[in-house]
């Protein structure tokens, strides 16, 4: 190998290692308490969270698959080969009206990060009592959303409350599709719930010396429920949507439901601009979760004009 050989082949190596270097961002909440640390490299995308020093969320992946309806193969978002993106920042100190909520008004108070790249971007919001982030769209053609990555990784195989679907098959998740969403709560660490089981959510993991991590969504619109999936070797809750009906047929009690009987491809078809919020609501202890106001926080504003006629109440 001559010596011009021999510098190309080091300058391929060292840019490879660059390529594969993460490029982290990060947001922290209005007390400083809690973080989120968003790393971007070539391979992935990931979010962790912390409280203090204590790390409450693993490097968990981020990503999306879509197709604009002009083009003929599906791109993933967020995942591989993202480009390193650009970065706003901004403060929010406000109160929230709430007429038919538990208090009259909410105080809304965080800090927000938007990373975008193109038509992709992520926003990710550091409250005091919680991290929420959604990944966002933006083009003047439909878009079809073949899949969401929306992992959760925790730092050990820690207990967690959770609750199964109650009706389906092990293993065969379109029986599990057809449930209530009502079930008794498993206590169990992650790695011992079973992987061919769907779980709805909010899902609780505990954490050591009290704290409690509360894994939910918000301000879903046009888009499917989040199940996840525990069990596997490492402490992971990886998430899983029900594929859009294509054919359906009338039946159940009195003949008031419908079933499905085929699903295209997708999960979400002519997607908004913005996907639903994937929610860590981090409490010191149980009292402290019960307060959190984090997924009213996290919803479209009031869209009724007039609420004098409303009287909320038991």
């Amino acid at each position: 190998m001559n010596i011009f050989q021999k510098c190309i082949s080091l300058f391929i190596a060292v840019m490879t290692v660059f390529a594969a270097q993460a490029k982290n961002y990060e947001v922290a909440s209005p007390s400083g308490d809690l973080r989120a640390v968003v790393s971007v490299t070539n391979s992935g995308t990931t979010l962790s969270v912390f409280a203090g020093e204590t790390e409450v969320l693993a490097p968990s992946p981020i990503s999306i698959t879509i197709k604009e309806n002009n083009e003929s193969r599906t791109k993933v978002l967020w995942g591989m080969n993202s480009k390193q993106p650009k970065v706003r920042r901004s403060f929010v100190d406000e109160m929230i009206p709430a007429p038919v909520y538990k208090r009259f008004q909410v105080k809304d108070r965080y800090n927000q990060m938007v990373l975008s790249s193109g038509k992709q971007g992520l926003v990710v919001r550091a409250y005091d009592d919680g991290i929420a982030y959604r990944l966002t769209y933006k083009s003047n053609i439909p878009y079809t959303v073949y899949n969401e990555q929306a992992d959760f990784t925790f730092p050990a195989d820690y207990p967690m409350y959770a609750s199964y679907v109650k009706r389906g098959d092990d293993g065969d998740f379109e029986s599990q599709y057809i449930n209530s969403f009502e079930n008794t709560y498993e206590h169990e660490s992650i790695t011992k719930f079973k992987s061919s089981r769907l779980l709805f959510l909010p899902v609780l993991v505990e954490l050591p010396h009290g704290m409690k991590v509360c894994i939910t969504e918000a301000d879903l619109d046009n888009y499917p429920g989040m199940y996840l999936v525990g069990g596997g070797d490492t402490p992971v809750l990886t998430s899983h949507f029900a594929p859009v009906p294509k054919t359906t047929v009338q039946g159940g009690h009195n003949m008031l439901q419908k079933f499905v009987t085929s699903r295209e491809e997708y999960i979400a078809r002519d997607a908004n601009a913005q996907l639903p919020w994937r929610v860590i609501a981090v409490a010191g202890n149980d009292a402290e979760l019960a307060a959190s106001d984090i997924v009213f926080r996290l919803g479209k504003p009031l869209r009724i004009a007039d609420t004098s006629w409303i009287k909320p109440g038991k």
